[in-house]
């Protein structure tokens, strides 16, 4: 059995008139999930509240570059004082 408005927006912690204003913006915005929907306008209000993947991803990537660089430098300067 379908749930009610009502019902709908008591499991998702709100009022009912601004579960119905959700609603319609999911229409609008052809969107089905109530998070995503919630998700957008957050993003819409405030912006973006962590930094994209990707450039999380590229300075975890640019640290482990520098991280290697560091061993290879030492790792060459002992074989330099081995081979004195």
């Amino acid at each position: 059995m379908p749930k009610s408005d009502e019902q709908k927006a008591v499991s998702v912690y709100m009022p009912l008139d601004l579960y119905q204003q959700l609603v319609e913006f999911k229409e609008k915005e052809n969107i089905r999930s109530d998070s995503m929907a919630i998700n957008l306008l957050l993003r819409q209000c405030f912006g973006n509240p962590t930094p994209d993947r990707s450039d999380r991803v590229n300075r975890k990537m640019n640290q482990l570059k520098a991280e290697i660089a560091d061993i290879a430098s030492r790792l060459q300067q002992v074989e330099q004082k081995i081979a004195k």
